[in-house]
């Protein structure tokens, strides 16, 4: 769990000594553009339910990298994988990085 200014998030997958927060979306609750389903009954609700979902999911990611986190979300159709390519992907940019700013600093 990761508490910003506004919420206690609850991620998935955490990194914290690189920073990097890893969500596994639903692809109905996340409304996946390729998977994601409307349901045909109370359509109401759930328009407003999974629209406030994936809103939800923007204004998170913001507040995270507010603090400094990158953020990663990957859907639950993804192959493993695949998954753990761009894991270990992000790892080794937010790595690299933080190599090139310790280079940069200066010594005393």
């Amino acid at each position: 769990m990761i508490r910003t200014r506004n919420r206690r998030v609850v991620v998935d997958v955490a990194f914290p000594a690189r920073r990097l927060a890893v969500f596994i979306d639903g692809c109905f609750w996340h409304s996946c553009p390729v998977h994601g389903t409307r349901p045909t009954s109370h359509v109401d609700y759930w328009s407003w339910k999974l629209t406030r979902n994936t809103e939800r999911d923007h204004i998170v990611d913001g507040e995270l990298r507010d603090l400094g986190w990158s953020v990663l979300r990957i859907w639950e159709h993804e192959a493993a994988d695949q998954v753990v390519y761009r894991v270990k992907t992000e790892l080794i940019d937010l790595l690299a990085m933080t190599d090139a700013t310790t280079a940069e600093a200066p010594r005393g």
